[in-house]
């Protein structure tokens, strides 16, 4: 995000404002304590994993219903 964004750009500010603001719910910290820890986090993209393979069960189906066309 650093890279594309680059660390004058208000949306990154935001971004580690929100991030801090959801450490501090959730740890209980103190609200002087969290920017610091959000800030030497470095968050990663965001990656989809692919959807899952289908069951051989299912596969069997299929091709059952291939054949009895």
């Amino acid at each position: 995000m650093r890279d594309e964004l680059g660390d004058s750009d208000p949306r990154l500010a935001a971004s580690k404002d929100k991030f801090a603001t959801a450490i501090g719910q959730l740890t209980g910290l103190d609200a002087t304590v969290t920017p610091r820890i959000a800030e030497a986090i470095t968050l990663g993209p965001v990656i989809t994993p692919p959807p899952p393979l289908p069951s051989p069960h299912h596969q069997h189906q299929h091709l059952w219903s291939l054949h009895h066309l």
